[in-house]
């Protein structure tokens, strides 16, 4: 009898003394939706998510905090509804004038660089630095894409062709080369630069500068997650950003 509950005792603490253990090591799961758009973010043919940003946030952000990150690709027009009802926790990348979706946008700047329009090589211009420059021409641009302060404050007198489709920078590009538009806009321009080097068409085009305020990339986080993990995550991104000084921009151009 006395056996028994001996070993009764040592079977419960081990069970006991484990179960803490493991329940310690569990990392909670934090999921990150973000839209396609190569070299920042991508998914490759066995849905495996990549791309400059996602490999900031898997390589520097999670091994430093007690998250395990989630990421799926959803399209841009659904990935602020599930945000917003908390379906995901985060986007891996927005930028600020998304507030209006809901969107609670990070403290800290993940990616910035100038404005830039995609042209084709002939574009009369080299530069914009006013509106009226543009005011014979058609700008494509993506529906549901950010766009900088100079295209928002010029919007009434300034042509736009928006694109639904959820492949727009490709589909934006095949435009500007067939010559239905005269020039694309996005956010992220450089993704115009990696497709068109992609595709071998890179010598047919121009980068024309834009004057407007820097675009500025940060994590979006859903107002539904505990801000406690908003707070560790973002400080985590403050110190590989402006401590141990992570260039993104330098990320993004190595994805080849």
């Amino acid at each position: 009898m006395y056996f028994k509950i001996y070993k009764l005792s040592i079977l419960l603490l081990f069970f006991f003394t484990f179960h803490h253990v493991f329940a310690q090591n569990e990392r909670k799961v934090i999921k990150i939706g973000y839209f396609i758009a190569p070299p920042f973010t991508f998914e490759s043919s066995n849905h495996i998510s990549g791309g400059a940003i996602i490999d900031f946030y898997k390589n520097h952000i999670m091994p430093n905090t007690p998250y395990e990150f989630h990421f799926e690709a959803f399209p841009l027009t659904r990935l602020y509804i599930d945000l917003k009802k908390g379906d995901i926790d985060m986007i891996a990348m927005s930028s600020k004038n998304k507030t209006d979706f809901g969107v609670i946008i990070g403290e800290n700047a993940l990616y910035s660089s100038k404005s830039f329009l995609i042209t084709k090589k002939n574009f009369k211009y080299e530069k914009i630095t006013s509106a009226s420059q543009l005011k014979d021409f058609v700008i494509g641009s993506n529906k549901d894409g950010a766009r900088n302060s100079f295209l928002i404050q010029n919007k009434s007198v300034l042509n736009f062709e928006e694109s639904s489709s959820q492949d727009s920078v490709n589909f934006l590009l095949k435009k500007l080369l067939a010559g239905r538009v005269d020039a694309v806009y996005g956010y992220l321009y450089y993704a115009y630069i990696y497709l068109a080097k992609k595709e071998n068409v890179y010598d047919k085009i121009k980068i024309v500068e834009i004057p407007g305020d820097p675009v500025l990339v940060y994590a979006g986080y859903s107002p539904k997650l505990d801000p406690k993990i908003r707070e560790k995550i973002e400080k985590q991104i403050s110190i590989q950003i402006n401590e141990k000084n992570i260039n993104l921009d330098q990320m993004v151009k190595n994805i080849k």
